[in-house]
């Protein structure tokens, strides 16, 4: 680019002298500003070894030094470079290749290559990450090390994290935690003091965390307080004749209410504030009322449902001294979890050491250590006399530190805080913001902006300024964009405005009854209108939405401001931007691609199952094996293998009603007909037939190569757009067939179901495809036609706050567990530190929201799932909400007509028809499901589930409680040392209760203790106790148990078996139960299903079956006391009485349940 063709803000950068942050909105050349900044110094007399460029990619670096080459070949053969610069550029030029433009691992890597002895390390040490394989196994070998240690030592800390985190019976759950723990806190540049620091817990602290939540609290009331103010003065401002009074009473009544939350003395007195409000149901628009009355009537609603929300968190906010006592029990865990950390970097280390090499945060925290000292400081910064940082907005704490300390007196450092999206990588956008403030406050520095765009056409610009200039704010962004980050045209290089287009994927429709009038369960369940259902069945709205933009974008044009000439859009100039690779709607997107017949490459592996072309090789491969079914036959008949049409498939079926198989129809017709459709059925089965033989000595790769090639399936294929993709995966497929050896036909298919239809693949489809990406990979790329996925889906994902939460601020924080009865809870600590990563997280999410809008250079279209919510920038959920409603609405594509067209048409066929019979035919289709509410009940439960609902619905904040270990789990130290002791000892009890012989009990003069010794012989022998557990069981232990009273009965029955009575172990069941009965725990939803009935699963230990009369021991291995162990297990084994009472047609009351408690040995009746 030419001197002269530069804007006032890029010349401002490139003169800038000495320090200087430039903070360049998107598509502002910040990249060509920095290259045309080093060529003038470089022309102006700098050594290229003088200049050391940093970034954050190696494509990134590598991408500078081709820009500068360039730049420095041009101003070789530029006739205005004087004659006696040329052979100083010259060497310059050939010097370029190996100038110090690198990532900053890689200059920390060279630093401390560069003083390897003071560094501790080897000179020419490797480099792992610590989440590939290589890493991670030298992290899980020093915790090996670690544990035999700690296990040996009997370490009371090791003994507590063993209480809390040992799970099935394995203490795999910490050495997770541990690594997890190590990761996060190695963006710190102190993450050990700060270890050491952030898990002292006392009084004072947990005061200063109930003020930080009680903070939040009141912020949140204030925010929904005045938008209701707001709504109450709208409703006075159209309150003709009083037409409006129930509103405005409404919005008086949540004022006062917020206001009393809001004058809470303390965290605590947020349960005192009552929940009655006075407000009454929302008033209903009539015609003497505004046309826009019911946005406001709805936006009231909001803030009532806002209170009620707030209100039930107020009503679980725990009493104060049991939050305390959580806090610091909780403090311990803490504490015990910081000390194994260290402990565990500690072995890791020597790991890394043993093997010479280091991970990417070595680099840095070593690399910065070593800056500490003023001699290597002072070296570097005589060798580097220029710096440049580019984007420096994603820096993290101990990048941060690096950069300073290298620094000198000139430094240029280029980012846009507006595009920091990597928080959950550890980067900290504010030091962006901090480094501006220093730096228009320092003499002789320089804070610059570069806003204007080079990228985007206007309408897209405009678009991108009115949604940020009211979501980015100082209060939920470093930059109050209004101000300062408003983007306007670089230059006039467009010659039209560009396109904005948003859409709504599910339109609002007039509902009219079908004409038919059938009912259909199906439309009446809401998982019908669940999109994460329909994306995963394969198809969802938006999936459709996004295929009918692309379709339509195909017949368009764009302007190319960079050749300057208008081009018809292709595949290739689309992007289509997702915010994750796994969630439901990219998934129905790849769905709608398929579908449509439109090529796309995806930037993450897609499974090979949801593409249509492996679905009907699998069922080929499916009949081939096994001819006996009718859903591959119907596959088979209808692919390239047999080319049948549905309405011939239909024929074949209406000329054969009494046959009670499709296939035996087929076989019929083909038999008995002499018509086209019987010679291709009887072709068709022998050509079945002659694979079916073939796969007795061909594998399943050979076998589908063969008919690949005798009916021209892949000439058919390439025939169709997408045809080279579709030869590409079903090529792919087959490398499973042969890998690593040939499988035979049923072979292959057990393998695959094995894998259960998770076959990933990289789809790679070449250039003239639409691209599908993450909003985050897509950051710094640009496309001429770019479609955001549903702007409605939630950003965040499950809520897992994971086992140890880390806050600068805050310090480290662990969940408190109740070791006794096994139950954990969240403290108040880790909900703090929780609203303020969400609080992070949305920023961040802002940002993502405004990267993805901003890499359309000429067509912008933003889809939405459903109907937005109202702009909420401040506890925003979707992207739809950083999104003022007057720029929805300004966007908004309304085009009936083309709804109208997709519409399908009815076609109307007369015939004569049994006017009997089609109404005995209607009445059954009308015939509507009598359990309003249950349309949408799983078909089958089990106690697992329904344990698992109770406890989801029973758990959550800081006053919850849930069980944190399997049933069988217990605490680790109440064993002697050894971890598979500790992780088979209860598994070896259960199997040696579920084969013993109840009839050697009480059998000659043998004590119990010499009984069990001979049954665990015969087990042995009989290959039903295996040796492992063999050794962990005690004999004594076992007459231990066996004395118990509860076997009394089985070892009578043992020895004199008597008539319509059976002992059954480990019996699996399932049985039909009223909805009622398994869904207890939900009254509100289903309390009303009285009559209706749903399946229920589950496994006895024991059973005892008489003629009117059962009796269920269940076993359970746990270190809880009778009491708690009843609570807890009353909800499966009152079940299980329901369905034993059922199944063998006894009365409930004639059911009796045992818990047997193998680890304490006692039992407890239910």
């Amino acid at each position: 680019m030419a001197k002269n063709k530069f804007t006032e803000e890029q010349t401002a950068a490139l003169e800038a002298r000495g320090k200087a942050i430039v903070s360049a909105s998107a598509g502002s050349g910040k990249t060509t500003v920095m290259i045309e900044k080093i060529v003038r110094l470089i022309l102006g007399g700098a050594d290229v070894s003088e200049i050391l460029a940093v970034t954050f990619t190696k494509k990134a670096a590598q991408q500078m030094k081709d820009k500068l080459k360039s730049a420095l070949v041009k101003a070789v053969n530029s006739l205005d470079t004087p004659v006696s610069d040329l052979p100083r550029l010259k060497k310059q030029l050939s010097a370029a290749q190996n100038a110090e433009f690198s990532t900053i691992h890689s200059f920390c890597a060279n630093l401390i290559r560069t003083h390897y002895f003071a560094a501790g390390t080897g000179g020419d040490f490797s480099i792992v990450s610590a989440s590939d394989a290589p890493g991670r196994e030298l992290q899980l070998r020093a915790l090996t090390a670690l544990f035999e240690e700690a296990y040996t030592a009997n370490d009371p800390d090791f003994q507590l994290l063993l209480s809390v985190f040992f799970r099935k019976k394995k203490d795999d759950m910490l050495k997770k935690v541990l690594m997890s723990a190590y990761a996060s806190l190695r963006d710190k540049d102190d993450y050990r003091s700060f270890l050491l620091r952030g898990t002292e817990y006392t009084e004072e602290k947990f005061n200063a965390v109930c003020a930080g939540l009680l903070d939040n609290f009141k912020r949140k009331c204030r925010y929904f307080r005045r938008r209701a103010e707001e709504e109450k003065e709208y409703f006075a401002a159209v309150n003709a004749g009083g037409s409006t009074r129930r509103s405005m009473d409404n919005a008086t009544f949540i004022i006062a209410a917020f206001l009393d939350f809001e004058n809470a003395e303390d965290y605590f007195a947020l349960k005192e504030v009552p929940k009655e409000t006075g407000y009454t149901r929302k008033q209903s628009k009539s015609k003497s009322l505004p046309p826009d009355f019911d946005k406001h009537a709805d936006a009231l609603a909001d803030c009532k449902t806002a209170f009620d929300t707030l209100h039930k968190k107020a009503e679980e906010v725990p009493v104060r001294a049991k939050a305390l006592e959580d806090y610091l029990a909780a403090g311990k865990i803490a504490k015990s979890l910081a000390k194994y950390v260290l402990l565990f970097e500690e072995k890791y280390t020597a790991e890394k050491r043993e093997k010479n090499v280091l991970d990417y945060n070595d680099l840095e925290h070593i690399a910065l250590a070593l800056l500490k000292d003023e001699a290597v400081r002072s070296e570097l910064r005589e060798k580097y006399l220029y710096v440049f940082v580019d984007e420096y907005q994603d820096v993290n704490p101990v990048q941060e530190k690096l950069l300073s300390a290298v620094g000198g007196k000139n430094v240029f450092l280029v980012g846009d805080v507006k595009q920091a999206i990597y928080g959950f990588r550890g980067s900290r956008s504010e030091y962006f913001a901090k480094k501006r403030g220093a730096y228009a406050a320092e003499s002789g520095a320089h804070s610059l902006s570069m806003n204007s765009n080079f990228r985007s056409a206007p309408a897209i610009l405009n678009a991108v300024n009115e949604i940020f200039s009211a979501a980015m704010r100082e209060d939920t962004s470093f930059v109050n964009y209004a101000e300062e980050g408003v983007m306007t045209e670089g230059a006039k290089r467009y010659t039209t405005d560009g396109r904005v287009c948003f859409h709504l994927a599910v339109k609002e429709k007039k509902t009219k009854p079908p004409v038919s009038g059938v009912y259909s369960v199906f439309e009446r369940s809401k998982i019908v209108r669940d999109e994460k259902f329909n994306a995963l069945s394969g198809r969802c709205a938006t999936g459709d939405e996004i295929a009918r933009i692309v379709k339509e974008e195909l017949k368009r044009s764009w302007f190319d401001p960079d050749e300057g000439v208008t081009k018809q859009v292709s595949y290739g100039d689309i992007a289509v931007l997702v915010r994750k690779n796994r969630q439901p709607v990219t998934q129905g997107i790849i769905a709608a691609f398929t579908f449509e017949d439109i090529p796309f490459s995806a930037c993450s592996p897609v499974c090979l199952d949801d593409f249509p072309e492996i679905k009907t090789a699998k069922d080929i491969l499916s009949y081939i094996d096994n001819a006996e079914q009718d859903i591959p036959l119907c596959s088979s008949l209808c692919s390239p293998a047999g080319n049948f049409l549905p309405d011939e498939l239909s024929a074949i079926r209406l000329a054969y009603p009494e046959e009670e198989t499709f296939r035996g129809a087929c076989r019929a017709y083909a038999r008995e007909k002499s018509d086209d459709i019987a010679a291709r059925l009887r072709a068709f089965f022998a050509y079945f037939s002659y694979l079916r033989d073939l796969s007795c000595v061909a594998g399943a790769e050979e076998v589908l190569t063969r008919l690949f090639s005798d009916c021209g399936a892949e000439a058919g294929l390439l025939a169709r757009k997408t045809g080279k993709e579709c030869l590409k995966r079903l090529h792919y497929f087959l490398s499973f067939a042969s890998d690593p050896a040939p499988l035979s036909v049923h072979e292959f298919l057990a393998k695959l179901q094995l894998m259960k239809g998770e076959i990933m693949y990289e789809e790679n489809a070449g250039e003239n495809v639409v691209k599908i990406l993450t909003m985050h990979s897509s950051k710094g790329l640009e496309y001429p036609v770019v479609i955001l996925g549903d702007a409605c889906d939630p950003f965040r994902g499950k809520n897992d706050r994971g086992e140890l939460s880390a806050d600068d601020e805050l310090g480290v924080a662990a969940k408190m567990y109740d070791v006794k009865n096994m139950v954990k809870r969240e403290t108040l600590l880790r909900d703090l530190i929780e609203e303020k990563k969400i609080a992070a997280e949305r920023a961040d999410e802002l940002n993502v929201f405004y990267v993805a809008l901003t890499r359309a250079k000429f067509a912008l279209h933003v889809v939405f799932g459903k109907e937005p919510p109202p702009m909420n920038v401040l506890y925003a959920d979707t992207y739809a909400e950083f999104i003022p409603d007057y720029v929805f609405d300004k966007y908004l594509v309304k085009n009936e007509e083309e709804e109208e067209a997709q519409q399908p048409k009815q076609t109307t066929y007369s015939t004569e028809f049994d006017a009997a019979l089609a109404e005995s035919i209607l009445r059954e289709m009308r015939r509507q499901y009598p359990f309003e509410g249950g349309e949408n009940l799983p078909v089958k439960q089990s106690a697992t589930s329904v344990m698992s609902e109770i406890e989801a619905a029973s758990g959550g904040g800081a006053q919850g409680g849930a069980v944190y270990v399997a049933d069988e789990d217990v605490p680790a130290g109440v064993f002697a040392a050894g971890s598979e002791t500790r992780r088979l000892t209860g598994l070896a009890y259960h199997a040696f209760l579920q084969y013993a012989d109840f009839a050697f009990l009480r059998a000659g003069g043998d004590t119990t203790a010499e009984l069990a010794k001979k049954e665990r012989a015969r087990m042995k022998a009989a290959g039903l106790l295996s040796e492992e557990y063999d050794a962990l069981l005690n004999n004594e232990k076992l007459a231990s148990l066996l004395k118990n009273e509860v076997f009394a009965r089985f070892a009578e029955l043992s020895r004199r078996p008597q008539p319509k009575t059976h002992i059954l172990r480990e019996r699996n069941f399932l049985v039909s139960l009223p909805v009622r009965d398994v869904y207890f725990y939900d009254k509100e939803r289903y309390g009303n299903l009285e009559n209706e009935t749903t399946l229920f699963q589950g496994a006895a230990d024991l059973l005892l079956l008489e003629e009117n009369r059962a009796h269920i021991v269940d076993y359970k291995y746990s270190s809880r006391d009778a009491a708690s162990l009843k609570e807890r297990y009353n909800p499966q084994l009152s079940l299980y009485r329901k369905s034993v009472a059922k199944i063998a047609g006894v009365k409930e009351e004639n059911v009796r349940c045992t818990l047997f408690n193998l680890f304490r040995g006692y039992t407890v009746e239910i």
